[in-house]
């Protein structure tokens, strides 16, 4: 009788001891922190699950803890963009492997699936042939058409209408009514930061768009190409630069898709123009003006250079007439003619393309485009450079708040270059190394 006691008391013991430790030390699902917000999100899993907002309010981490332990196993989603029971019986070669266990279907996500075109949640219906307006959430700024590049602007004109065809996947292919051209990754990229343009239709996966719809009624498109990263404004402004981000449910990726009704002529694609530049106001200088706190480093007056990250062994390259980061070569693209004006700014001239300099693609805001554009000597192509302990930073003459920046401060290459407010990180350092002319 004194043994079973003994036993009862110990097994009473263990289970208190499980009653304590945290939930973490069980988890089911392994989820690295880089995969995270793309299959989780504490307030939409709150917001999806009366039970679980009752039992845990919006505290993140108890969210968390339950989801890895109980709501893989369970099937409940916890992002619009990723679904454990989707992923796993929409894609037949998973199901075959893995049967109904949904934790090997989280586990094959993280480790694998996130680099593949894999379906991952429900996507939405809107129609078969539709003209929409695509408009942020953020800023109500509508999504549009700037040469081949697609940037944010207020509500205009054509280039801001979109034909919606929906593809036997449920995928949509974005078809700019202006232009005729396709809403598409640039180069395929999956990383973060890759720059979104229109390019002639080629039916591939960085022209297949997945749209997911938010608890608020906004939308998210993801494109085929990548399963982590979504279409993203880099700010609320006018001119803002579109690219893809990594999902976190942040205002800048949600969307608004309004049906639209375009006349006849509206369709047809126009003949490719290029705006004139539009040279803003610079205020008179005076006679003497004061002793500036820091002036801008002179370089000298000709000379050609190379222009890579502080953090990463990437350079500053062309692609097209966008400007993005690249793996370092010897190739033209990647070699900038640095020009000094009488007022100590420097245009840069691209070795690769004749006359073509480096240009912000509209007014000094944070994320809008850098590309190449015919010299035209405006203020959108004049850069101040300041020398900070042997590195360099590219100040617009748009204005002294703004400078040349990596988009969400990419590694990879086909990261995109914008401008963005000074804030003297390594995004925005940079090492100027003298090369020979490569033409």
């Amino acid at each position: 009788m004194k043994k079973i006691t003994k036993l009862t008391s110990l097994f009473l013991a263990i289970l208190m001891v499980s009653a304590i430790l945290p939930l973490q030390s069980m988890a089911a699902a392994s989820i690295s922190s880089s995969v995270k917000s793309v299959v989780f999100n504490a307030t939409y899993y709150a917001n999806r699950y009366a039970d679980l907002k009752a039992a845990f309010g919006t505290n993140e981490s108890q969210l968390y803890n339950h989801f890895v332990n109980y709501g893989v196993k369970e099937g409940r989603q916890a992002s619009p963009i990723f679904s454990t029971d989707y992923y796993l019986t929409k894609n037949g070669d998973l199901k075959a492997a893995f049967g109904s266990n949904r934790e090997a279907a989280m586990n094959h996500f993280v480790s694998n699936g996130v680099n593949e075109p894999r379906v991952t949640a429900a996507v939405v219906d809107l129609g078969t042939n539709i003209n929409v307006v695509i408009s942020t959430v953020s800023g109500n700024k509508n999504i549009t058409a700037s040469g081949d590049n697609v940037v944010t602007a207020n509500p205009d004109n054509a280039k801001q209408t979109w034909l919606l065809t929906r593809q036997s996947d449920g995928s949509y292919k974005i078809t700019n009514n202006a232009t005729g051209k396709v809403l598409d990754v640039y180069a395929a990229s999956r990383a973060s930061g890759a720059n979104v343009d229109i390019y002639a239709s080629n039916d591939t996966n960085a022209q297949r768009w997945f749209i997911f719809q938010n608890q608020n009624g906004s939308y998210t498109l993801r494109a085929k190409c990548g399963t982590t990263c979504v279409l993203t404004a880099a700010s609320s402004s006018a001119g803002a630069n579109v690219y893809m981000s990594t999902f976190t449910s942040a205002a800048l990726q949600q969307f608004k898709i309004t049906t639209v009704n375009v006349s006849e002529d509206n369709t047809k694609p126009e003949e490719p123009t290029t705006p004139p530049a539009v040279e803003p106001e610079v205020p008179d200088v005076p006679a003497e003006p004061e002793e500036p706190v820091k002036k801008p480093a002179n370089l000298g007056t000709h000379f050609n250079a190379s222009i890579s990250l502080s953090y990463v062994s990437k350079n500053i390259a062309v692609s097209g007439t966008n400007v993005i980061i690249y793996s370092p070569s010897q190739n033209s693209d990647q070699v900038w003619r640095f020009e000094r004006q009488s007022d100590g700014s420097y245009i840069i001239v691209n070795n690769n393309a004749t006359n073509y300099v480096l240009t912000v693609q509209g007014g000094a805001a944070n994320g809008t485009n850098v590309y190449i554009a015919p010299r035209n000597n405006s203020a959108a192509q004049r850069w101040f450079i300041y020398e900070t302990n042997g590195k360099y930073t590219f100040c617009s003459a748009l204005s002294e708040n703004f400078v040349l920046d990596i988009a969400a401060a990419g590694t990879e290459n086909m990261t995109n270059v914008q401008i963005w407010t000074s804030n003297s990180t390594n995004a925005q350092l940079f090492n100027i190394t003298r090369a020979l002319c490569l033409q």
